[in-house]
């Protein structure tokens, strides 16, 4: 994975933090660090224990919250701070309090500084929307994380051969909404283009294959 696939899967899940969507965030750092080499290893092992402490803090697992808030602050230990972008002082500040109390400290979590700023899901820019898309339609029942993959790599495909319009990128920008009720109408959309474009694809996978 080079530097700039991190760098979008990085800001996705700091956008699906700051969003709430602490299970979410996982998603797209977990596929990064999968990859990771070097400092880029415990640093994304720890946000992604950080960020389920928390789940685990408002869903009143005290053990995981526990367990998960001292392994990450573990992890990050060591780590100059900012790293990649990130803010660990905040991190590293806020697991004591969780490792202590952590119902009451999962209520009121810290910001994730990207940059020195607060990034939201209406801060993402494609193609980091994507992955945090994705990441949100795994996250929420009646949404296909599979159908959402697709939009974004036709989305990507598009803007590659130079389209001058496609639906897909515009799709996967409106449905990180957080209404639900725009969403599912976005989600709508979104599914009849990528069967659309699947068809497509069908219609001519293997014609110029021989006889």
């Amino acid at each position: 994975m080079d530097d700039r696939e991190f760098d979008e899967r990085l800001r996705a899940g700091v956008a699906l933090y700051t969003a709430g969507r602490y299970r979410a965030a996982h998603d797209p750092w977990e596929a990064a660090w999968h990859a990771a080499t070097g400092e880029d290893d415990p640093f994304l092992h720890g946000l992604v224990q950080f960020t389920a402490a928390v789940h685990h803090g408002l869903g009143g697992n005290r053990e995981g919250a526990v367990g998960l808030a001292r392994s990450a602050r573990e992890y990050l230990s060591g780590l100059p701070s900012p790293y990649r972008g990130i803010d660990l002082d905040l991190v590293r500040g806020f697991l004591p309090e969780l490792e202590g109390d952590p119902e009451a400290a999962a209520r009121e979590p810290p910001d994730l500084r990207y940059e020195e700023r607060r990034l939201a899901p209406a801060d993402l820019e494609f193609p980091a929307a994507r992955h945090a898309a994705a990441a949100l339609a795994e996250d929420i029942d009646g949404f296909d994380e599979a159908t959402v993959e697709r939009a974004g790599e036709y989305a990507v495909a598009d803007l590659e051969a130079g389209r001058a319009t496609t639906p897909f990128v515009a799709l996967v920008l409106d449905f990180l909404d957080p209404r639900d009720a725009s969403r599912r109408l976005v989600y709508a959309r979104l599914e009849h283009h990528v069967e659309k474009r699947d068809a497509e694809a069908a219609d001519v996978d293997g014609l110029f294959d021989p006889g």
